[in-house]
């Protein structure tokens, strides 16, 4: 089964992050620690330790489960977003 490699992951998370999409706003509040870190990780801008990774992945499943999807190696936000509605 393919899943979303870990760049990937950051860089979804990081634009919901980025974008302050308001569908994810109590989301991300209670996930403070995964998004930014994410985000500092798809811009280069910070390389994530494995404890930052946790967090991500922690905030990636959590993700998933409130849009009730399982990993299937999504691509970018859009296809993320267009497999929840589905």
């Amino acid at each position: 089964m393919t899943m979303t490699d870990f760049f990937t992951k950051c860089q979804i998370l990081g634009h919901i992050y980025r974008d302050e999409l308001q569908d994810f706003k109590d989301f991300m509040e209670y996930n403070d620690l995964g998004f930014p870190i994410a985000y500092l990780n798809a811009e280069g801008l910070a390389l994530a330790q494995p404890d930052g990774m946790k967090y991500v992945e922690e905030t990636w499943d959590l993700l998933l489960s409130e849009l009730n999807l399982k990993d299937t190696g999504f691509e970018d936000l859009e296809h993320l977003l267009l497999s929840a509605e589905e």
